[in-house]
C-alpha cells in the first residue's frame, strides 16, 4: 500500500495516539488502513485491533471489503478465519480485526484492545471513545489513530488540540492539506478555489479549523438572492428540478429550474421557481400532486434529487419506499418522463452545508441561486436555521431546516465539492424504474 511522503511521515509516526486533520481526497482512509494493517501483520501476534467508521456502509465498503481481498492475497490470512456476517478475521499470526460502525460501537465492550483507528472521528460519536474506546485500551497500554476532515470546533478539533500540549506527551496532531495527499491535481484545487467560498475552501481543501458559528447559510443575503416574479421565466420545455425532503409534518418540495441568473445573464445557476409545504398529516404521493397542480403542462424532463434514507417519519412504512411512491406519482401523472437522482447514502451534513453556502457566494463573488419571492417557507429557512453548540444543523424546530435540506440534496448532487465526488454520485446513482 505505496503511500505519499506526508502520509508516510505520518503513519510512521511512533506516538501513541495520533490525531490527522486532512483536507477532501488527502486519502485519510487509505493512510488509516495502510497502518492498522502494519500493526496488525507486525512480528507482535495475537493482538485485538479495531477499525472504526460513522456507518456500517462506509466501514465495509472501504476497508473490509478492501482489506479482505488484499489479505487473502498475502495468505495473511485464510478463508476459514474470516466471519463476514461478524465482519472480523484472524490472522494467521493470531490477531483479530474487527470492524465496526459507529452507531454500533457498544459491541467493542469486553476484552481490551490494542489498537484502534476511528476513520471520520467528526462523525462518530465522542462516547464511542471516552466511555468505550479508551478505557479498552487503558489495560493493553494501546495505541489509535484518529483521522478526518475538520467539521468546526468539535470533539475531534478537542483532541488535535492534544497534539502541541505538553499535558498530553503521547500525543501528536497532524494537519495535511488536499495537495499534501497527491491524489488531487494543482489545477482541480484552484479550481475548487474559484468554485467556493472562502471559508469552505479553507476547511475542505486547507483543512483548518473553522468555526461556524450562528447561521447555516452564512452567505445568505434576502436582498440579493430574492427576485420577484422569477416564476415567470419557467419553461415547460426545459428539464425541472423536484427537490424533496421526505416528512408527514410538513411534507415539502423545492421546484428549480437551470438559466441565467437575474443579474448575470452571463452566468448560469439555479432559479428556485416555486415551493411545496403542507403543514400537516402529509404524504409523498400529496407532496407530488401539488407539485403537479403547480406544473400541469411540463414537457421536459423531471430531475428529482432528495433524501436518499427517505426520512424517518414518512409515508414509505406502509406504502412502500419513498422513491416507489415519488416514481408511482410522477409516472401517472406524466409517464416515464422523470429521473431519479439520488446517491446510495447522503452526503455528510457538512459537505451538504458547504456546497449550499458555495452556491450562495463563492470565492469569485458569484451568486448562482436565485428564489421567487413567493417561496416564502425557503426563504424563512435560509434566514432561520441556526447551529446548535456541536456545530450541527438546530433540528430543534420541526417546522424548519426541511425546505433548505431538500434544495441541499440537489445542490451537492449537482456540485460536489470535487469532481471526483461527482463521478463517484454517478456511479451509484439510482436507475430508472422499467
Amino acid at each position: 500500500m505505496p503511500l505519499s511522503e506526508r502520509q508516510e511521515a505520518i503513519a510512521s509516526s511512533s506516538s501513541r495516539f495520533k490525531v490527522v486533520a486532512a483536507g477532501r481526497r488527502f486519502g485519510k482512509t487509505t493512510m488509516a488502513r495502510a497502518k492498522f494493517v502494519r500493526k496488525a501483520a507486525g512480528p507482535v501476534g495475537n493482538r485485538r485491533m479495531a477499525y472504526l467508521m460513522p456507518t456500517y456502509r462506509q466501514v465495509r465498503s472501504l476497508v473490509w471489503d478492501f482489506l479482505v481481498e488484499r489479505l487473502l492475497d498475502k495468505r495473511w490470512v485464510l478463508p476459514r478465519d474470516i466471519s463476514r456476517t461478524d465482519l472480523s478475521m484472524t490472522l494467521r499470526n493470531g490477531t483479530k480485526l474487527l470492524f465496526r460502525s459507529a452507531d454500533n460501537y457498544d459491541t467493542l465492550r469486553g476484552e481490551g484492545l490494542d489498537y484502534v483507528v476511528m476513520d471520520e472521528m467528526p462523525y462518530i460519536d465522542e462516547r464511542a471513545w471516552t466511555e468505550v474506546v479508551r478505557p479498552m485500551l487503558a489495560t493493553t497500554q494501546g495505541g489509535a489513530l484518529f483521522v478526518g476532515s475538520p467539521a468546526g470546533f468539535d470533539h475531534f478539533h478537542g483532541l488535535h488540540l492534544r497534539g502541541p500540549d505538553e499535558q498530553f506527551a503521547n500525543w501528536s496532531s497532524w494537519r495535511a492539506t488536499t495537495l499534501d495527499g497527491g491524489w488531487v491535481p494543482q489545477e482541480e484545487i484552484e479550481e475548487a478555489r474559484l468554485e467556493l467560498d472562502e471559508l469552505t475552501f479553507r476547511q475542505e481543501f486547507e483543512a483548518n479549523f473553522i468555526n461556524f458559528t450562528g447561521s447555516v447559510y452564512y452567505n445568505w443575503d434576502p436582498d440579493q438572492h430574492v427576485v420577484r416574479g422569477l416564476r415567470g421565466v419557467y419553461n415547460k420545455d426545459k428539464p425541472l428540478a423536484l427537490c424533496l425532503d421526505f416528512n408527514r409534518a410538513p411534507g415539502v418540495a423545492a421546484v428549480g429550474q437551470e438559466g441565467p441568473m437575474p443579474w448575470d445573464k452571463n452566468l448560469m445557476g439555479l432559479r428556485v421557481l416555486s415551493e411545496v409545504h403542507i403543514p400537516r398529516n402529509s404524504t409523498t404521493p400529496r407532496v407530488i400532486e401539488e407539485f403537479a397542480k403547480q406544473y400541469p403542462d411540463q414537457r421536459g424532463r423531471i430531475l428529482v434529487y432528495g433524501d436518499a434514507s427517505g426520512g424517518a417519519e414518512s409515508s414509505k412504512s406502509v406504502e412502500g419506499s419513498d422513491f416507489d411512491l415519488v416514481e408511482a406519482a410522477l409516472r401517472q401523472k406524466y409517464g416515464r418522463n422523470y429521473s431519479l437522482r439520488v446517491p446510495k447514502a447522503n452526503p455528510m451534513e457538512r459537505s451538504r452545508i458547504n456546497a449550499v453556502n458555495s452556491y450562495l457566494l463563492n470565492i469569485q463573488g458569484q451568486r448562482r441561486l436565485a428564489v421567487d419571492a413567493d417561496c416564502t417557507r425557503l426563504i424563512q429557512d435560509f434566514g432561520s436555521v441556526k447551529l446548535d453548540d456541536k456545530g450541527k444543523i438546530d433540528k430543534s424546530n420541526p417546522d424548519q431546516t426541511h425546505l433548505t435540506d431538500a434544495l441541499g440534496y440537489m445542490i451537492h448532487y449537482c456540485n460536489p465539492i470535487l469532481k471526483a465526488d461527482r463521478a463517484e454520485q454517478r456511479k451509484v446513482a439510482l436507475p430508472l424504474s422499467m
